[in-house]
């Protein structure tokens, strides 16, 4: 199935991962821009993803990826998954995928990992689920050029 997203589907993606990671294979995150409003919650769902053995991978801008903080690289590089930093990055991919097939999805937005992006911009993306031919298409693409990023 395919819908429109927002910024705020980002968060509510993010939140179903964070709730029950134990769920999911991988949470990969490609975003060119993150602000410190974003950092706390993307260290906890590190935590909570390395707990529930859910592969994060998060793929940004060197600039970006420069000011993260120690305790948060630290536990991003040596967890499962780990920080890609891209340059010339504009890409904005949220993408879950699930241990069991139906549940995995893809967001692909104009939204950064910013709190405008996520709440107070007017964002439009596609949110694309493994329950249609169509969304499963859709998510094996995005996924294909998160890992052709993150070589």
């Amino acid at each position: 199935m395919i819908h429109t997203s927002t910024g705020s589907d980002v968060l509510d993606l993010l939140d179903r991962v964070m709730v029950r990671p134990e769920l999911y294979e991988a949470l990969m995150i490609c975003t060119p821009f993150l602000d410190a409003s974003m950092l706390e919650r993307l260290d906890h769902l590190a935590a909570r993803a390395h707990a529930g053995r859910c592969e994060l991978r998060l793929l940004t801008t060197p600039e970006s990826g420069s000011r993260l903080p120690p305790v948060l690289l630290d536990g991003l590089t040596r967890r499962k998954g780990g920080l890609t930093a891209v340059r010339r990055l504009h890409a904005k991919v949220y993408l879950a995928l699930a241990r069991r097939s139906g549940r995995s999805e893809a967001i692909i937005t104009s939204a950064n990992l910013t709190r405008a992006g996520v709440t107070d911009n007017i964002e439009l993306g596609i949110r694309a689920l493994t329950t249609s031919e169509a969304g499963s298409r859709i998510l094996s693409e995005a996924h294909h050029f998160i890992r052709r990023l993150a070589v």
